[in-house]
């Protein structure tokens, strides 16, 4: 809180930067975090209580909300840029991680990332709202710094080339290989293999190796988004500890990197059309960061799909749905019929 305005103007980095150093994980949180400074021309919500003379119980340069891959990414970004990070997370202390921990740990890479380029805005085509090739240059570049980027944090370069289970190369994640640039959609792990927790891990070490400059708030949500109602800046958030609500300024930007709803009944119902899928992952992820994002006029955008919830059934006094897989039934619906081929 000693930094002057100067040096906190130093300390800024661009937005399209940002995008590149985290806009990288696949099978984890594909671009999932969002950076909020706030350039927005529609009216302030009165339910985010923002005020230009607002008084603050912390301060910071960087506040990332989510403890996850993407919210992890973030923050080490953040701090090896040289600001000050306050990564907060709804889960207590052990339950963090979102849906990254049950992921199947592939992070995305390439080797050539005009071809990549070229995948995913084939992919993106068959949208009648299509992601911005500004967007899609990022990823793909991004991507292509991902192996050195694992390497820097840590991971075996051997490990990586070595491919799933030491198969001697790399695992080709191509979903569509009809469309062009599909063989150079890699993806790399950390361990060799998958659905062990290999790369959340790695994530998470490293963000306690920075902690001079990454402080992580547990048992903390978000809650609602400061924003100027002048301006449109959102100057910080407000952060639930220890059962206190405490407004936190953010003065580089608020990131919001806090999953999804896939464990929000009500908003699986009304954006998916289908109610009756139970969590297989986070069980924290209920839509607080789209609420948030909802007070101050942010647009909603492709919100018919979810992550981290697989077709199955939840056992009594279970947390999380038990799959269900071809080889140990059929699947049948809440009328008792068959719905659809298992293979």
């Amino acid at each position: 809180m000693s930094d002057t305005k100067k040096e906190r103007e130093n300390k800024r980095f661009s937005r399209r930067d940002f995008i590149r150093n985290t806009g990288l994980l696949a099978g984890s949180a594909a671009l999932g975090a969002t950076f909020l400074t706030g350039c927005n021309s529609e009216p302030a919500s009165a339910g985010n209580n923002g005020t230009a003379s607002q008084s603050w119980d912390h301060e910071t340069d960087v506040v990332v909300i989510g403890f996850g891959a993407g919210g992890a990414a973030t923050a080490i970004t953040a701090a090896d840029a040289g600001v000050k990070v306050l990564l907060i997370e709804k889960a207590a202390k052990g339950e963090e991680g979102g849906n990254t921990k049950y992921s199947g740990q592939g992070i995305m890479g390439t080797d050539n990332a005009d071809e990549l380029f070229k995948y995913v805005k084939a992919m993106s085509g068959l949208f009648t709202h299509t992601i911005s090739d500004e967007i899609i240059r990022a990823f793909a570049d991004g991507a292509k710094e991902n192996r050195e980027w694992l390497i820097s944090l840590g991971a075996n370069a051997d490990v990586l080339d070595e491919g799933m289970g030491g198969s001697g190369k790399p695992w080709i994640w191509n979903e569509y290989p009809e469309l062009p640039g599909s063989d150079h959609c890699i993806c790399w792990l950390v361990s060799g293999k998958n659905f062990d927790g290999a790369f959340y891990q790695l994530l998470h070490d490293n963000v306690e190796k920075r902690a001079d400059k990454i402080e992580v708030w547990y048992d903390s949500p978000g809650s609602h988004l400061i924003q100027d109602p002048e301006t449109r800046a959102i100057l910080g958030v407000q952060v639930v500890k220890s059962g206190k609500v405490l407004n936190v300024r953010a003065n580089n930007g608020v990131v919001l990197a806090c999953g999804g709803f896939e464990n929000n009944e009500e908003m699986l119902a009304n954006f998916t059309q289908q109610p009756y899928f139970y969590p297989y992952g986070a069980l924290y992820n209920t839509g607080d960061g789209i609420k948030m994002a909802q007070e101050v006029k942010a647009k909603l955008w492709h919100m018919s799909n979810c992550a981290g919830w697989l077709w199955g059934f939840m056992p009594p006094d279970a947390k999380r749905c038990k799959t269900v897989t071809p080889q140990k039934g059929i699947m049948v619906g809440p009328n008792a019929r068959r719905f659809m081929n298992e293979a």
